[in-house]
């Protein structure tokens, strides 16, 4: 009897824990929310990779359904059926449209339903096989899969123009301009420091032409109303006689002449140590042309010795000068090795001028050429001698009680016709200075250039009478 109540008591206890298990269930199932779902079917065209059983169903971003399942669409394999439950309290109608949505980055896809209100023209819905047909429509990411090609493409352009901005020649002008502003920088603290002094120069001249004002104003107000009646277009002019009376309204008159001279006189001079004058140096240097004896024919007759010029026509072009030598300033070379030139001291024109004018004079005097013309000249010539001025300059880096003067040109002499060359040469001429005062170096510059210049006359005339004796040997 007693083994009958214990198994009496288990299944007493087994038959009370099924119940309250099924309470339970029941209990557990009336709390959670009720949604009553509605099947639709949704037709993709393409591939709708990263869509799966389960996938979200969503309506304006809010989640509204699933996707209950997939399958190529029997009636055309372009197509995909895609079966949905969608909450039945979803406002779907016939302008819903179904897109393909990425969610985040994990390249997985969600349907997204929208209202499609705009009118466009859709391919007519395809017919459902049982359930309500959803309009799909193309997504946002088939636009951007669609417009990936055009992109690649803009992207592969960019890249390029990127490879032609960054090629060589263009890092080479960056790196040079790069250059000259930190250059440029680096010269702001001088701009700046003459800067600053020309303005103490400019508070300075306005200072000495304020007081030049105000003893001038106290000048003229001493004189009183003579030297306003003075001024008057009615005012009878001064007698001689009253100047040698000394008359008081003539000492003031002049008083206040010098006034204003002593005002003209102050503005001169308080404005000269701020604009620095800018007109040309005034002391002006000339060159003579070599003498008559310096520079005698050079081509004689065969025999006698007497002189036979070569009957020719000569023409000189205008010089060649490099840095330097292109304007009218008297050039010199210190003991440094640096450039410089003579200060209050010029040519009375640039140096290619001086050289043209005294070649034509030198080869004029020379008596070698039946006429000599310059380069301005309209008249033709028969031949042509071009001169390109190399040294032009008094040089101090050598020892000496005055600087040694260089003249050397660079000489070609051609036919004017067919433009052929006879010759080239250098002519050249040195000369020292007497003294280091500027008239012994100017008379320097003439000797040497008196020599280079008659080198040039006779090995020109050489050249010619020499190509003139072979052409004649030739025929």
């Amino acid at each position: 009897m007693e083994r009958e109540a214990n198994y009496a008591a288990v299944g007493a206890f087994v038959l009370l824990v099924g119940l309250l298990g099924v309470l339970f269930v029941y209990w557990y199932s009336d709390t959670r929310e009720h949604r009553d779902y509605n099947r639709y079917e949704i037709y993709f065209s393409g591939s709708v990779s990263g869509l799966d059983r389960g996938a979200a169903v969503r309506y304006l971003g809010v989640g509204v359904g699933r996707v209950v399942d997939m399958r190529i669409d029997p009636r055309d394999s372009s197509r995909v059926e895609v079966i949905v439950d969608i909450d039945s309290t979803t406002p779907i109608s016939e302008h819903t449209v179904a897109e393909l949505g990425l969610q985040g980055v994990t390249g997985l896809l969600y349907i997204d339903l929208l209202e499609d209100r705009s009118n466009k023209r859709t391919p007519p819905p395809v017919t459902g096989l049982k359930y309500p047909v959803i309009r799909s429509g193309p997504s946002r990411f088939d636009v951007f899969l669609a417009s990936l090609p055009e992109l690649v493409a803009a992207v592969g352009d960019l890249v390029q123009r990127a490879h032609l901005l960054l090629s060589d020649p263009n890092l080479e002008a960056v790196t040079a301009t790069l250059g000259n502003l930190a250059a440029s920088t680096g010269r702001l603290p001088q701009l700046t420091h003459d800067l600053s002094a020309l303005v103490t120069e400019l508070r300075g001249a306005s200072a000495d032409l304020a007081a030049t004002m105000k003893g001038t104003r106290e000048l003229i107000d001493a004189a009183g109303p003579d030297v306003a009646g003075a001024r008057e277009p009615g005012a009878a002019p001064l007698s001689a006689a009253g100047a040698r009376r000394g008359d008081p309204s003539v000492s003031r008159a002049r008083l206040a002449a010098c006034g204003v001279g002593v005002l003209c006189a102050a503005l001169t001079g308080g404005c000269g140590g701020v604009l620095r004058s800018t007109a040309r140096p005034e002391q002006v240097y000339y060159l003579r042309a070599p003498s008559t004896d310096s520079a005698q024919p050079s081509v004689s007759a065969p025999g006698d010795g007497s002189p036979r010029p070569p009957g020719a026509s000569l023409r000189v072009a205008h010089p060649l000068t490099g840095p330097g030598l292109d304007s009218s300033h008297i050039m010199l070379i210190q003991a440094d090795h640096r450039m410089n030139f003579f200060a209050g001291s010029r040519w009375p024109a640039p140096v290619a001028d001086v050289i043209e004018a005294l070649a034509v004079e030198t080869l004029r005097g020379s008596g070698d050429w039946s006429s000599v013309e310059d380069s301005t000249s309209p008249f033709p010539s028969d031949y042509l001698v071009q001169v390109a001025v190399r040294r032009f300059e008094a040089d101090y880096t050598t020892r000496g009680g005055g600087p040694e003067v260089h003249v050397m040109l660079d000489c070609i002499i051609g036919r004017r016709e067919g433009r052929d060359v006879i010759a080239t040469f250098v002519a050249s001429g040195t000369a020292r200075a007497a003294a280091n005062r500027l008239s012994d170096v100017v008379s320097a510059f003439e000797q040497a250039a008196d020599s280079a210049l008659t080198a040039l006359s006779q090995q020109a005339a050489q050249a010619v009478h020499a190509a003139r004796s072979a052409a004649r040997a030739a025929n």
